[in-house]
């Protein structure tokens, strides 16, 4: 209402003013203006309205925006708070692991230097256990070398020992073979011997010529024999021998078939003198230590003019026996008398020792001591063999069982030495004292008799169980050497 009353009151007021202007409007110009104003009026209190309507929203929109810009104020400030606490915790987090890393680095440097200083203590011990791995092996390596030198040496000696043996074996066949020759030679010569002694014992017969009225040439060389003599000898020589029988290159038999020179050699020397196949050999020497005739000296083996000795009183020589004489080499035989000393062979007792016998004896003598000289000599040898192996101990350090298994060796050998010179000096004395004996019963035999020869038989059994043992020594140190 107070709206309608303004507008004409408005109106009333533009009119008088109009003609207060002077200008002339009239009533239907009044109307429309009236209208117009109304118009405007209606417009203007529109837009106030709608100013009021918007500075109510532009207010409520201010005010909502002051509580959300208060409302974000605070979330920040919260949000501001909680990251400035964040951040706290963060610092000190940072903190934290900064001492932590300090903590590690300073560990780390620790261990560093325990590892190092670890090194190096392992790298010095696997030096030192290098040093010493090849000092040993050095040590080991010497050893090898030394223990492959000696089995060489050994080798080698093995190999000269076997060869010695063979030698050994070759000279033993020989020998035997000697022996079964000079076997055959004796029992030939015995045979021959006793036939004699038969014949000078028989009565003297005329000799037997044969039916053309020439003499048998055997007859002719022998000088005037007894026709059963001659048949006797020629009998003799078809005895039953041994298989492996093979004559002497000297013998009595051959001689007395051979044909008469035609004129008689100078007798020549001894077969003494002479290198025979009858003579000893160096194992002959060392076994006729316990080949000692019963009261008498110990000789060598006896040739086939040496071992049957004829009496010392010459016969007179019988005609047509000079070319055997000087062929055979003994003396002339008596067979037409018959004398005590022809009826028996003459006792060892009673045989003249001359110069081969003494000859024998030195050269059996000589032998002995070269052979003591020899095991002197491997004696020495073996000594300094056991001091170089101490030696050789005390310096390489070599294991102690092969060392000791050395020293046995050797010491075993150096008894074996000492065990055989031991008894080559007791039958050195032995021979010695059987010389001596032999010299004396050869001198007083004529006068004193036969000697007991129950000590003699005795010292023999000695002698030979010495030269026995020596022997199985000898054969010891041989395989074991």
């Amino acid at each position: 209402m107070e709206e309608m009353s303004a507008a004409p009151s408005t109106a009333e007021s533009g009119s008088s003013s109009l003609q207060r202007s002077g200008l002339s409007i009239t009533v239907g110009d009044t109307k429309s203006i009236v209208l117009a104003l109304q118009a405007l009026q209606s417009k203007i209190r529109s837009l106030e309205q709608d100013r009021d309507y918007h500075q109510d929203q532009y207010e409520a929109a201010l005010q909502a925006h002051e509580r959300y810009k208060l409302d974000m104020e605070h979330q920040v400030e919260q949000e501001r708070v909680a990251h400035r606490r964040r951040e706290a915790e963060l610092l000190e987090l940072l903190r934290k692991a900064r001492e932590e890393r300090a903590q590690l680095e300073a560990a780390l440097t620790g261990n560093k230097e325990d590892l190092g200083g670890f090194r190096r203590e392992l790298e010095q011990m696997i030096a030192s256990e290098k040093e010493i791995a090849q000092q040993r092996e050095a040590t080991l390596s010497g050893e090898v070398a030394r223990l492959h030198a000696d089995i060489k040496d050994e080798q080698t000696r093995r190999a000269a020992l076997l060869v010695t043996v063979d030698n050994l074996k070759e000279e033993r066949e020989e020998a035997l073979a000697t022996n079964e020759h000079l076997r055959v030679a004796m029992d030939d010569l015995l045979t021959r011997y006793e036939s004699l002694q038969r014949q000078q014992r028989a009565p003297p017969l005329q000799p037997v010529r044969r039916s053309s009225g020439t003499a048998d040439p055997a007859d002719a060389r022998h000088g005037a024999l007894p026709g059963g003599v001659a048949r006797q000898r020629r009998g003799f020589s078809s005895r039953t021998r041994s298989p492996r029988y093979v004559p002497p290159p000297f013998s009595p038999v051959r001689e007395r078939r051979r044909p008469a020179a035609p004129a008689p050699r100078q007798p020549t020397a001894s077969f003494a003198l002479h290198h025979h196949y009858e003579d000893p050999t160096c194992n002959s020497i060392l076994r006729d230590v316990r080949v000692v005739p019963d009261g008498g000296p110990p000789c060598a083996y006896p040739s086939i003019h040496s071992s049957m000795q004829l009496p010392h009183t010459p016969p007179p020589p019988l005609p047509h026996a000079g070319a055997q004489t000087a062929r055979s080499g003994r003396s002339p035989r008596k067979h037409s008398a018959r004398t005590p000393h022809t009826s028996r062979r003459q006792s060892p007792s009673r045989r003249a020792v001359g110069p081969d016998t003494a000859d024998t004896s030195a050269l059996r003598t000589t032998a002995i001591e070269q052979v003591e000289a020899q095991l002197q000599d491997e004696l020495s040898v073996l000594l300094r063999r056991y001091d170089d192996a101490v030696k050789d101990a005390a310096t390489t350090g070599s294991p102690r069982e092969a060392t000791t298994a050395t020293q046995q060796h050797i010491a075993a050998l150096v008894e074996q030495k000492k065990e055989q010179l031991k008894l080559l000096k007791e039958a050195r004395v032995e021979l010695e004292g059987a010389m001596a004996l032999g010299g004396a019963h050869t001198t007083g035999a004529a006068a004193d008799g036969p000697a007991p020869t129950s000590a003699v038989h005795g010292k023999h059994t000695r002698r030979a169980m010495l030269v026995n043992e020596l022997r199985s020594l000898l054969a010891e140190a041989a395989e074991g050497g």
